[in-house]
């Protein structure tokens, strides 16, 4: 009888009641609405034991909105002090979603946090944030969004973050690919990466997504790269191919680049990890090479 995988969802999405994450999932939703209740049902009904929970706070999306309801007949210092006033309300929230993720981590050990740090914040205020958070609430890796969040991951004042991160250990985790409309960016391209991986070779970098849409970039940074890893959340899903093509351009994707380098993830609530979990047991791979799929790299990579 074949022996049972270890499974580990690299990649899910939590928030703190259905309401919210109705909010974040718009019409896109499947079924859930991302609560942790929610969560470990289909981890009890996927055969999941760990799911990594990848939040973060869309700090700059949320930060235009609230300008937009500025009054406009404020005048310039009135304007700037209200300015500086969202700035840190923006902070505060993504920082309390970060402790949230954290506290749910605490609770529950079959859930892992990641954290996420944000432009709005000076690289000491964030390296201070991932400190603490990984020091003393136990986080494993830091989620950072280029697209959802507008910036260039090799700007040179993150390089206290991945400077932080290479410290403590823990890897970075970076939404890469173009698959939302809604996050169009060259930011997400898996060359734009390129500075940080030569320049932090002990920092594990992980490119979620595996840069969907620029596979090939993925693969050719892989074979420059050493350090780099990724993940298979929303890759079985592309507009205007069957679930099963799909399948097959990933499954040439893991084998060009290695499969000890991909981690199995869903990207839920928007997707459903039982379904993901069923095509890659049907790929053309040994059991072994499943194994490390669906959760013995995940298990290395966040030294879960």
């Amino acid at each position: 009888m074949e022996q049972d995988f270890l499974i580990i969802d690299a990649h899910v999405h939590t928030y703190a009641n259905a309401a919210i994450g109705r909010q974040a999932l718009g019409k896109n939703g499947y079924v859930y609405s991302g609560t942790i209740s929610e969560l470990k049902e289909v981890m009890k009904n996927s055969g999941i034991i760990q799911a990594v929970m990848a939040n973060f706070t869309p700090v700059q999306e949320m930060k235009a909105a609230a300008n937009k309801k500025l009054p406009s007949d404020l005048d310039a210092e009135e304007k700037n002090k209200a300015l500086q006033e969202i700035d840190q309300k923006m902070i505060e929230r993504m920082k309390r979603r970060n402790k949230w993720t954290c506290e749910m981590s605490k609770e529950d050990p079959s859930l892992s946090a990641l954290i996420s740090i944000d432009f709005l914040q000076n690289p000491e205020e964030m390296a201070e944030e991932i400190e603490y958070k990984v020091r003393n609430l136990g986080a494993k890796c830091i989620k950072m969004h280029p697209m959802g969040n507008a910036f260039n991951p090799c700007e040179k004042k993150l390089w206290p973050v991945y400077f932080k991160a290479q410290e403590l250990g823990i890897p970075v985790l970076f939404h890469t690919g173009s698959h939302s409309a809604r996050y169009e960016s060259k930011y997400g391209r898996p060359n734009e990466f390129e500075d940080v991986a030569k320049s932090f070779p002990d920092l594990r970098i992980v490119l979620a997504h595996i840069g969907k849409g620029a596979y090939q970039e993925s693969v050719e940074m892989a074979r420059k790269y050493s350090n780099l890893f990724f993940d298979t959340s929303t890759c079985l899903y592309e507009a205007g191919i069957s679930v099963a093509e799909a399948a097959r351009n990933i499954l040439a994707t893991i084998k060009k680049i290695g499969v000890d380098r991909i981690m199995f993830g869903t990207d839920w609530p928007w997707y459903d990890p039982l379904k993901d979990i069923v095509i890659i047991k049907s790929m053309h791979l040994s059991w072994e090479e499943k194994a490390a799929i669906l959760g013995l790299n995940a298990k290395n990579i966040f030294k879960l």
